[in-house]
């Protein structure tokens, strides 16, 4: 398809990627000049084989170049983001919202299949890059060493923003995160942005505690969901909160350094 950046409908930006109405029935997710090639063909890897899994995501279309820019065509899935049915919900509708997001998350930590990059690669590097954290860094590390390599997929990064919802189905989007290895991390770091002190919108500063609270009900709807359908235990999947919070670190997310790093100093002892 000979199409030019101009010609195309913008319909999201982030930091690495601006997303583009490509055809009726696709999106293009184009990624931007600091991001070459190597970033593509990575997410492309992922992308392809999710597609080989039954994982509700936008199937993979190729790799494609406009004007000078490499990205990703996927198909379009119709359906507001999850985010903005939660936000507009009451506390009843957000505790359903919570539990059928944990389980998609259980849904997709049930699967195994091959060509996703490790967990403990990814984590590890993550807490390389983490700041604050010279006194625990390698224990935390030592500990991630250990742990068996485990073969779930995981989303890396699934949330309320990353879910669209489709026919009242949830369709998890933004795989470029995912890796293969123990669900539990991967859930624990869904739990943790969701009770994270960080607020993805304004908020007056009268209503932040009535919003705390809400995102708290939120998060234990969420978590004790999630423990109930894989049958993990809760003591298990928070032996993850020193390594998964040290990683988040490295994201340099605003409001959370003080909070993760006491996450991390009251759970390294569990390690």
């Amino acid at each position: 398809m000979g199409v030019a950046i101009k010609d195309m409908q913008l319909i999201g930006e982030g930091a690495t990627a601006d997303v583009y109405r490509y055809s009726d029935a696709t999106i293009l997710k184009l990624f931007k000049k600091a991001y070459g090639a190597e970033s593509v063909r990575y997410e492309a890897s992922i992308a392809e084989a999710i597609g080989k899994t039954d994982i509700p995501a936008a199937a993979y279309r190729g790799i494609v170049s406009i004007d000078g820019r490499d990205g990703i065509v996927y198909d379009f899935v119709p359906g507001p983001l999850l985010l903005f049915s939660l936000l507009g919900s009451n506390i009843p509708e957000a505790v359903a919202i919570a539990k059928k997001l944990a389980a998609l998350h259980g849904a997709i930590n049930s699967v195994r299949t091959g060509g996703l990059p490790g967990q403990k690669d990814r984590i590890s590097y993550l807490i390389g890059r983490a700041e604050g954290i010279d006194d625990t860094r390698e224990k935390i590390l030592a500990w991630l060493a250990s742990r068996p390599q485990g073969g779930a997929v995981c989303h890396g990064d699934l949330h309320a923003g990353n879910v669209i919802v489709s026919d009242g189905n949830y369709v998890a989007i933004d795989w470029m995160n995912a890796y293969s290895g123990e669900g539990e991390g991967d859930a624990l770091r869904s739990y943790l942005m969701i009770i994270s002190p960080y607020l993805p919108i304004p908020i007056p500063f009268w209503k932040k505690p009535a919003f705390t609270l809400f995102k708290k009900l939120v998060a234990e709807a969420y978590l004790g969901e999630y423990l109930r359908i894989t049958g993990v235990k809760r003591k298990d999947l928070f032996v993850w909160w020193p390594a998964i919070a040290a990683a988040r670190l490295a994201d340099n997310v605003p409001g959370e350094r003080e909070w993760l790093a006491r996450k991390i100093k009251k759970n390294v002892r569990r390690l």
